[in-house]
């Protein structure tokens, strides 16, 4: 199954699945049966962004739900290098949970948008949550606090799926 899809700067289409990241080249995607154009294979996931360096980050889903394999509960990082050829590289950088379960800052992530700022924004739609990572904090893995949670039965977030910023 097909777990999201974003473009990337040059227009090039990039696709999640449950165990990949394929990547359909604008050119490719002019003709009658594209056929894509970079396999990534380290790494499936749901509903791909891209950073202002043009790296893509995906969730990996987690709980009694799981967006990709391995079914983790973290968002990861493929640089744009990583993402020139086909391959299975390892993470450039794994955003883990704070902690296991409904309680962590990661449990179920589904959805990333990035702000104006650079700050990364999660939708956990197991634990009905939105996070905020800092530009900074995401140099590098680790289990970060969030800088911000939208959490709590007065947000009326039941089983939040996307996050969009306006531009």
């Amino acid at each position: 199954p097909i777990f999201g899809d974003a473009f990337d700067a040059s227009g090039d289409l990039w696709v999640t699945t449950v165990n990949s990241v394929v990547e359909f080249s604008k050119a490719e995607l002019a003709t009658a049966d594209p056929a894509p154009t970079v396999t990534i294979s380290s790494s499936g996931g749901a509903n791909p962004v891209f950073d202002s360096s043009g790296d893509l980050w995906t969730v990996t889903g987690g709980g009694p739900y799981c967006f990709g394999t391995p079914c983790t509960n973290e968002v990861v990082e493929l640089t744009k290098a990583q993402l020139s050829a086909s391959g299975s590289p390892t993470p450039a950088v794994t955003i883990s949970s704070t902690k296991v379960g409904a309680a962590g800052s990661l449990y179920g992530p589904y959805s990333l948008a990035f702000d104006s700022s650079g700050d990364l924004w999660v939708e956990n739609f197991n634990s009905n949550t939105t996070v905020e990572f800092a530009k900074d904090q995401l140099s590098t893995s680790g289990s970060p606090t969030p800088i911000r949670a939208i959490v709590g039965p007065r947000t009326g977030m039941n089983w939040p799926s996307y996050v969009v910023i306006e531009p």
